[in-house]
């Protein structure tokens, strides 16, 4: 039997996992032709990050979304936007989980900083690694037998 702090999600959870689902939802059926519900989770999507670092961001990619068909910077948007949510449910449980476990809480996030300015970095950011061609190549036996290069 759980104890009773993991009997229920966090406070914000539920919310948090229901946007993930209406946003891969969308994302499934793709972004070229959306129908007005989904449009309408989109727009409550930017709604929910107002106010938020990634506000402007997601809302312009929504609007993007929304306006037509959707090119690489809407993604950029919304993909951002469903790793905010992801990120925010998964430090909800292991705060949830520490608590339990008599952790000390963690009061400032793990962060990581660039030393270059934005306009060196927009390149690699604008594309994915795999349309760059930076993905991995297989190399040694296993490339051999499959006969791809791959």
């Amino acid at each position: 039997m759980l104890p009773p702090p993991l009997r229920s999600a966090p406070p914000g959870f539920a919310e948090a996992s229901a946007a993930l689902t209406t946003l891969d939802e969308v994302l499934l059926g793709g972004l070229g032709r959306l129908a007005d519900s989904q449009k309408d989770a989109l727009r409550a999507l930017a709604r929910a990050f107002d106010g938020s670092p990634l506000g402007p961001l997601v809302t312009d990619s929504v609007n993007a979304a929304c306006s037509g068909p959707a090119q690489e910077a809407a993604m950029i948007g919304l993909a951002a936007a469903r790793e905010a949510l992801q990120g925010a449910s998964a430090d909800a449980l292991a705060a949830q989980l520490n608590t339990l476990l008599g952790r000390p809480a963690q009061d400032t996030p793990a962060t990581t900083t660039v030393d270059a300015p934005a306009e060196a970095l927009g390149p690699a950011l604008q594309r994915p690694a795999v349309a760059r061609g930076a993905w991995p190549r297989r190399s040694g036996p296993d490339r051999a037998r499959r006969g791809d290069g791959l």
